[in-house]
């Protein structure tokens, strides 16, 4: 009698044990409510800008994290909608310099873990696209080609064009009929300049170009154009909410890029590079 009675309390006990522990699970639920991340952008439009934020939020929603975006300047002034709410984290993308520097000292007043996106101030960890990776990639589309024009870009990749491209590399030039050579742009304007100048024949060598994802589908689509290195503002994102914003160091994180050609623009791995409002 006596075994049964406590074999009866012990079940008793696991019992009140479970409903205890299921009364609370609600609370402890609310508890780990989902945080919230701020994005505070320049401007909220454009294919680089939703990619950025598809990639965001799917690092987010891993992290059981909400994202809430906001614009950085109202009416010509820093906005300050933001201020005063609770986030465990913000991303600023912003490319106005003045700009950025008011937003993350705001963020530091208000004591918020930042990372920037494509700028580095050594302060913040950020996530920038990978110049030397790009130049790199750069370096392999031009196949065999024993002379290299380089036109246009910024300080950095230029440089690192030169480096990738070795003796190969040469400042911006016309291409002369029956020259082993071919032709890279580093920025949108450089490309669209050329791309103008081989339709209209007054050169034929091959044509790559470092691409805003915007243009890449329609330049691909002209036949004009044998390669693109294209960067992932997808990958951007994800990185920046998935690892950067999580360090405890100021870090500088790089996000990939990727050569496509006219001939795989279609594949599934290239879909959402190229055609980024269809995903």
């Amino acid at each position: 009698m006596k075994k049964v009675l406590i074999f009866a309390a012990v079940i008793v006990a696991a019992a009140l044990l479970v409903m205890m522990v299921g009364f609370r699970t609600p609370q402890a639920r609310k508890e780990t409510a989902q945080q919230s991340v701020l994005l505070l952008v320049e401007d909220d439009t454009g294919a680089y800008f939703m990619q950025l934020r598809q990639g965001i939020r799917k690092a987010l929603s891993e992290r059981n994290c909400s994202l809430t975006t906001e614009l950085a300047l109202q009416s010509g002034r820093l906005s300050t909608e933001w201020q005063g709410r609770e986030y465990s984290g913000a991303l600023v993308f912003i490319e106005d310099e003045a700009v950025r520097r008011s937003a993350l000292d705001a963020m530091a007043e208000n004591r918020i873990p930042t990372v920037t996106i494509d700028s580095w101030d050594g302060l913040h960890s950020t996530v920038c696209q990978d110049e030397t990776a790009q130049a790199r990639l750069l370096a392999d589309a031009v196949g065999g080609a024993e002379r290299v024009y380089v036109c246009g870009g910024g300080e950095t990749l230029r440089q690192s064009t030169r480096i990738a491209l070795g003796e190969r590399f040469a400042e911006e030039g016309a291409p002369s009929a029956g020259e082993n050579c071919a032709v890279a742009a580093l920025d949108p304007e450089a490309a669209q300049r050329l791309i103008e100048e081989k339709s209209a024949g007054l050169w034929d060598a091959p044509l790559i170009a470092v691409a805003p994802v915007e243009l890449s589908a329609a330049w691909l689509e002209s036949g004009l154009v044998q390669a693109l290195v294209i960067p992932s503002p997808y990958a951007a994102g994800y990185i920046a909410a998935s690892r950067a914003l999580w360090s405890e160091d100021a870090s500088e994180w790089k996000s990939p890029a990727f050569i496509v050609r006219p001939e795989d623009m279609y594949d599934a791995q290239n879909v959402k590079l190229v055609f980024p409002l269809l995903n």
